[in-house]
């Protein structure tokens, strides 16, 4: 006759990282899932039900029935002995279940005096600012956030590439592309980000490589974030570098306004791809903190010619 109820435990020789509480509920910090049913497999897969007659007892793990809970998702483990079915033990097992994908924006904010003709199309985030020769660098007020309903740290990478590459021996690292880091209280503005305005054969005389002859630059702005339950979401903008009507007439209508539509319409892996990557930034967000409201003090006002020295806002940032 079985006198004792059966007992889990975890499988000998595993290394996890688990607690329990004085209510008996076991928490199992990591790894993180992106959904219930890779958690009840992995909970299945590590735990073992013994008794007094009987070793590796059938378990039923029941999933919460509110679906995941980030780190409260609690799963219910039961085992009950086959010989004598009025002796089973229940226990508690607390993992993260993340099922969502961060949400992630990204974006230009040049301030009401810059005006961004690519404002009013429809689809897609759009910044074009003028090709010129007056300026090594141009701001353009990159920005982004990422939401998740899991509070966490997420791996977070900022990819700027363009359909032309163009290389300066004299900044190397820094051609085309300037990343500087900020010390904004603001996440969603730790990053400063300035493109050079120009296009290969217009007004440049150094190294310059096109990907297709559309006759202008763009960059092409990649935001992806990565949840510990490796769930990836992402973002993309563009900056749009406008030559003057008489470097590209075509993209100009009857009346010498913008044709958008010109400049869109191109922007595509078939006609004219950013497979040039520039520069790349890894980043963390977290998810725990909230951007501060704006105040003057964090405010950026630019001088549009990167030196060898600038100062934006109190903060000094060399070449």
């Amino acid at each position: 006759e079985d006198q004792i109820p059966p007992k889990l435990s975890f499988k000998d020789g595993l290394a996890l990282d688990a607690s329990e509480n004085g209510d008996g509920l076991v928490t199992i910090s990591t790894p993180t899932f992106s959904s219930i049913v890779d958690a009840q497999s992995y909970l299945t897969s590590i735990l073992v039900a013994e008794d007094d007659c009987m070793v590796d007892l059938p378990l039923s793990v029941m999933p919460p029935n509110l679906g995941a809970s980030c780190q409260s998702t609690i799963f219910e483990v039961t085992a009950t002995s086959s010989q004598c079915p009025d002796q089973s033990v229940t226990r508690q097992y607390q993992m993260t279940v993340d099922t969502d994908v961060p949400v992630v924006t990204a974006g230009f904010d040049l301030g009401q005096t810059h005006v961004n003709d690519f404002s009013s199309v429809d689809e897609g985030v759009y910044l074009g600012i003028a090709s010129s020769n007056a300026t090594d660098y141009e701001y353009v007020g990159f920005s982004y956030t990422v939401t998740d309903d899991c509070p966490q740290t997420l791996q977070t990478r900022l990819r700027v590439s363009s359909n032309e590459f163009e290389y300066d021996s004299s900044r190397a690292g820094d051609s085309m592309v300037l990343i500087r880091d900020t010390m904004d209280p603001r996440q969603s503005h730790s990053l400063m980000v300035f493109v050079e305005p120009g296009q290969c054969g217009v007004i440049s005389d150094r190294l310059c490589v096109r990907n297709s002859n559309v006759g202008f630059r763009y960059y092409q702005f990649d935001v992806e974030a990565t949840d510990l339950a490796g769930n990836t979401g992402s973002a993309t903008a563009y900056v749009v570098v406008v030559p003057k009507l008489e470097d590209l007439p075509a993209s100009r209508d009857d009346q010498g306004t913008l044709d958008l539509n010109y400049f869109t319409s191109r922007m595509t892996p078939e006609t004219s791809p950013a497979s040039n990557v520039i520069q790349s930034k890894d980043l963390l967000w977290d998810t725990t903190r909230e951007d501060p409201p704006d105040v003057p003090g964090v405010s950026v006002s630019v001088v549009e010619t990167v030196s060898a020295e600038m100062t934006i806002s109190g903060i000094t940032v060399p070449e």
